[in-house]
């Protein structure tokens, strides 16, 4: 009876024990519990998965569930990318290209950002572009920046389709096509892309590839501003000071003036020092208004070398 029990016991263990799976390694990792996704992940990784490889070569680079050793993480992402994992590909590509665990070394970021921008991986195909832009690690080559921003443009990549709408917009790579540009524009700043906002409000607001429209240029300014893009807070400001395309504000001119001011917008600083010169919208206040001025000069604004003349005389 002894022997019987123990087989028993020893059958329920063999049925019930299971070997860990890569999908239990996800789900490790989903869970956030990387300590346990890494000893999960090792093994697969040293028999030749490149997804496992790739996982535990992540986990080494960020230091998740195990001590952070960059060498290493080089090491499994080379594997990996390899044998074409392409996040392995485009991380071991990052590495090179920003000297982080390795020399710096913009060739090797080339070819392993080329190796998954062609397999269609929009973040590769973007730095790739951006290289091509820059001519790092390449020749500079304004073609390729743009075939390579129109391939993760189209796949969404809001600062792809910002540089390719500027390349369009500048005629840089490609011949200059306004409609283009606010196209592309459009489809960046709807995505939130602060420097989209802005030039697609520049763009309504001058009447340039669109039929001029004050309102439209108000909204992107608006947009762009509220991000903390200062050109945007200036250019809004000047709306509301003038009635420009909006009601005429005073007050709110000032506060995004200020805004713009305070971050060191020197047309801002000189139109702000006038509204506390003049009173407008605001507090009559000269020493500020001198202040103000005092900022735009040190930037070498003219206006308010100018204004600060005039006021010394």
């Amino acid at each position: 009876m002894r022997i019987t029990c123990w087989l028993c016991i020893v059958f329920f263990f063999t049925t019930h024990a299971h070997a860990a799976t890569m999908e239990d390694g996800f789900a490790a990792m989903d869970k956030e519990d990387y300590a346990s996704a890494y000893k999960i992940f090792l093994p697969f990784a040293k028999k030749g998965d490149a997804a496992a490889q790739y996982n535990v070569a992540l986990l080494l680079d960020y230091g998740e569930g195990v001590a952070q050793d960059k060498l290493q993480a080089l090491s499994w992402y080379q594997k990996s990318a390899t044998q074409g994992y392409v996040e392995a590909q485009h991380n071991l590509a990052i590495m090179y290209d920003e000297g982080d665990g390795v020399k710096e070394d913009n060739q090797q970021a080339m070819h392993w950002y080329r190796k998954a921008a062609e397999q269609g991986y929009a973040d590769s195909q973007y730095n790739l572009a951006l290289m091509y832009d820059l001519g790092e690690g390449v020749k500079e080559d304004d073609e390729q920046a743009v075939y390579w921003y129109r391939k993760a443009a189209e796949q969404g990549d809001a600062k792809a389709q910002y540089n390719l709408a500027l390349s369009y917009d500048e005629g840089e790579g490609v011949k200059e096509d306004n409609a283009q540009a606010i196209l592309w524009y459009r489809k960046a700043a709807e995505q939130g892309y602060a420097d989209a906002q802005y030039n697609l409000a520049i763009m309504y607001d001058e009447g340039e590839g669109v039929e001029q429209d004050k309102a439209q240029a108000a909204m992107w300014y608006r947009k762009a501003a509220e991000q903390g893009n200062a050109d945007a807070q200036h250019n809004l400001a000047v709306m509301y000071d003038e009635g420009d395309g909006i009601k005429k504000d005073k007050q709110l001119a000032v506060e995004w003036y200020r805004k713009a001011a305070e971050q060191g917008h020197s047309d801002a600083q000189v139109n702000l020092g006038v509204m506390y010169y003049q009173g407008t919208g605001v507090r009559k206040n000269k020493k500020l208004a001198v202040e103000w001025w005092q900022k735009a000069a040190e930037r070498g604004n003219e206006t308010a070398k100018q204004n600060l003349n005039r006021i010394t005389r």
